[in-house]
Parts: C-alpha cells; structure tokens; sequence
C-alpha cells in the first residue's frame, strides 16, 4: 500500500482530493491501495466523483444507496465507510439501525422470491 512518503504528481492531487470531497483527514485505504496503478486509481476516483459528487439526487441518499448496497453484499469495508460518511453527514444511530433492518428484510424477500421463482407484479 503506498504511503504518503512515496507518493508525487497526479497520485498525490488525488490523494489530497480524495480528502477534501470525502472530508476525511486521511487517505482511505482502498485508494492508497489502488495508487499502485495509477490510472486505476484515476479512473475509479473520477467515476466516483460523478456518481457520487454530481446529479439530482443529494449526497446523503447516494451514501444511502452505496451503504444498503455494501450490507446486501456483505462488504465490510465499504459499509464501515459509508456508515461513517452517513454519520458525518447527520444520519443518526437510529436511522443507520432502520438502514440495516430494510436491508435485512429485503434479503430475506429476495431469498423467498428467488426460491418460489415469482415474476414481478409490477413492471417499470
């Protein structure tokens, strides 16, 4: 994982903007790992910054989103990160615990759907 000793150029701007937009005072692991290659590392922080930085919905529902879809995926890095990014953007215990509880439920549906092969009702 490159440290902050070995890192220059366009790896270093990342880094201090990963910081600045996540509003964090430290570079979070998954990007140091990922400056190993550069472009990497530049291409995934771009797409991030326009997913997650840019459109009609506001910042705290697409860390809404990224959260519900790290629990349904069992991903604890980035439930751990998006569960500290929803704190600082005010989200309470009780919200985040109601977060994990429709997660939970709808693994459940989803199991029980899945198994009895259901169409959908409905269609978009």
């Amino acid at each position: 994982m490159m440290d902050d000793a070995k890192i220059s150029g366009e790896v270093k701007r990342i880094f201090e903007e990963v910081k600045t937009l996540l509003n964090v005072p430290f570079v979070p692991r998954v990007f140091r790992a990922m400056a190993a290659d550069p472009e990497r590392l530049a291409a995934t922080w771009e797409r991030m910054k326009e997913v997650m930085m840019t459109g009609e919905a506001d910042i705290r529902t697409k860390f809404v989103a990224a959260y519900s879809a790290a629990l349904s995926s069992n991903n604890r890095y980035f439930a751990s990160a998006y569960r500290a990014a929803l704190q600082r953007l005010g989200a309470t215990e009780q919200e985040i615990e109601e977060l994990k509880q429709v997660v939970e439920l709808n693994r459940e549906l989803d199991r029980s759907t899945s198994r009895l092969n259901l169409r959908p009702d409905l269609e978009p």
